[in-house]
């Protein structure tokens, strides 16, 4: 139907459409020999492979052509199949139309699976096969020497493969730890360099299976965010992970600084997700204290910051309350003080010369105060703006805040300290000004 055109099909809901489509394509492509599907197929082959019309689709046309052989003659169905193995299966197809006809009469599924299935031939997609075969099939029709053929399959991958455990419960009686025995085979062909994935939320969706034993899918975790950086994009993976097992999230952190050179907390701010959790508080100092020991080169602030993106108002209460009993817990250690106030200048701006004031009412050392990190090294802007202006406004803020603590007067050098910051900055943002000016940008 590819070449109709529009108008005819345009009041059509989408399955009478396929419908409509499947009905044309066994119609008009219909073989009643082994010659005509070979004489197709080679044509079919040609089209798939070229490069200009190339289009994974075409498949389900060929899973069709086949299945219409077949109900018309079962022989003339399997020879389509063989024929396929015999040309390496170059499309990547998989049966599985014939696969749920084999569940209409279960009296074909053995011989079906001896003359197909364990073909002595090799071809792309050979596992795949098995897999469908496997998930298609009632659990009843289920023998070993289908367990058997799934582990040769796989452990014969040399190409991408897509790890689906849908139907690895048909398979637990004769492997109690089939779902280990599976992940097993992904971690290995993972380690050997072959294009790999795993069943999307496979964490979230079969932590069950692993209990007892979190190495494997832990393995598995990391090398899928290797494979995708983003494959767990919702971080409920994580999330069940961690439920399990609260290590994990330094276990995570130690991966992640590991092969990058600097970190950015926008590429991780559903770290927030953790705060869903009972002991998020625990979680998040374990975390801090990583942080607070390790140097690590961040990018557009503090690395913590992530585990506070994305927060609703009414979830902010616990976080803010954590981050200031953190700040004093830690007011003398000046790498956790910096972080911490990153934070908040970062995530909860409103707060941020507040913490200030917390952190000087514990700790009004001058020559500490004189380490810290006030202002953001980095900045950005839509343009017209000049960002000394920007900090010495920052700047006044906390100058602003100091004088209204009680005793400011204790606080006389912290005070001229800022006060000879601003004047540089409004310096700074002066010459800026000028510089536009000569150019003609003001």
């Amino acid at each position: 139907l590819r070449n109709k055109e529009d108008h005819e099909y345009e009041n059509l809901d989408y399955d009478k459409f396929e419908r409509l489509k499947a009905i044309e394509v066994r119609y008009k492509l219909r073989v009643s020999k082994i010659k005509e599907f070979r004489e197709f197929y080679k044509s079919f082959v040609e089209i798939f492979t070229s490069p200009h019309i190339q289009s994974w689709n075409f498949n389900h046309t060929l899973d069709l052509v086949i299945h219409e052989a077949y109900i018309l003659d079962n022989s003339l169905g399997l020879k389509c199949l063989l024929e396929i193995q015999k040309s390496g299966n170059k499309t990547w197809y998989t049966p599985f139309l014939l696969f749920e006809e084999l569940n209409k009469n279960s009296k074909n599924i053995n011989d079906f699976f001896r003359l197909i299935i364990r073909s002595k031939y090799s071809f792309i997609s050979r596992h795949e096969w098995v897999v469908a075969f496997l998930q298609l099939v009632k659990p009843e029709y289920i023998q070993k020497a289908h367990y058997t053929e799934l582990l040769r399959s796989y452990n014969e991958l040399k190409v991408y493969s897509y790890f689906d455990f849908r139907y690895l419960d048909k398979l637990t009686q004769f492997d109690a730890n089939i779902y280990k025995t599976i992940l097993q085979v992904f971690i290995d062909k993972a380690e050997q360099n072959i294009n790999v994935r795993l069943d999307h939320h496979f964490f979230e969706k079969y932590l069950d299976q692993f209990q007892s034993d979190l190495t494997l899918p832990k393995k598995a975790y990391f090398i899928c965010e290797k494979i995708e950086q983003h494959f767990d994009h919702d971080f409920k993976d994580f999330l069940a992970l961690i439920n399990l097992d609260k290590k994990f999230l330094l276990e995570y952190l130690v991966f992640i600084v590991k092969d990058k050179y600097a970190l950015s907390p926008r590429e991780y701010i559903n770290f927030s997700s953790v705060w869903k959790l009972d002991n998020a508080e625990k979680l998040v100092k374990s975390a801090f204290d990583f942080f607070g020991i390790h140097k690590i080169r961040f990018v557009e602030g503090h690395f913590g910051n992530a585990f506070f993106k994305n927060l609703s108002a009414e979830k902010k209460a616990k976080p803010i309350k954590f981050l200031t009993t953190y700040l004093k817990a830690n007011s003398r250690n000046i790498q956790k003080v910096d972080m911490i106030l990153d934070i908040f200048r970062n995530s909860f701006k409103e707060r941020y010369c507040k913490a200030v004031g917390d952190f000087l009412k514990i700790n009004g050392s001058f020559e500490t105060f004189q380490k810290l990190e006030l202002l953001n090294s980095f900045f950005s802007s839509s343009g017209g703006v000049i960002w000394a202006d920007i900090r010495a406004a920052e700047l006044g803020d906390i100058l602003t805040m100091i004088n209204k603590l009680p005793q400011s007067y204790q606080y006389s050098k912290h005070k001229l300290y800022l006060k000879n910051w601003i004047t540089i900055e409004k310096r700074s943002a002066e010459r800026e000004r000028q510089r536009e000016f000569m150019r003609g940008d003001l």
